[in-house]
């Protein structure tokens, strides 16, 4: 199965007053965990921190995933069945949102790892 190594998102949507306090459109998924050593880390990919923006406690900073391949993203769902479409070694192309800045960014999937139990 592919993987790309990002550990948890928050869906904007479902969110949208982290949405409201930093200023950005309630769509995407806040990037909100990076595991080390994946595909997502090494592609550059940054997790959101927690901080205070007008008084509130929230997520700040941090990628917010739009797109894979250009199919839009908006739900946990909806990024796994895109990244489901692809095996392992094949490249895609992510669309997030950076500082205000909409940018492209290739990343190779690579096999999930197994869960030992």
């Amino acid at each position: 199965r592919p993987y790309m190594g990002i550990g948890n998102v928050g869906s904007l949507a479902e969110n949208p007053g982290v949405a409201v306090l930093n200023d950005i459109e309630p769509k995407g998924l806040l990037v909100l965990e990076v595991n080390p050593g994946t595909p997502a880390a090494m592609a550059g990919i940054t997790a959101a921190r927690y901080g205070i923006v007008k008084g509130y406690r929230t997520y700040v900073g941090g990628d917010v995933i739009l797109a894979m391949d250009g199919v839009e993203v908006n739900t946990v769902g909806e990024l796994g069945a895109v990244i489901d479409r692809h095996k392992a070694g094949d490249q895609v192309k992510i669309t997030i949102l950076r500082a205000g800045k909409t940018m492209q960014i290739p990343l190779t999937l690579q096999e999930a790892p197994r869960n030992p139990r």
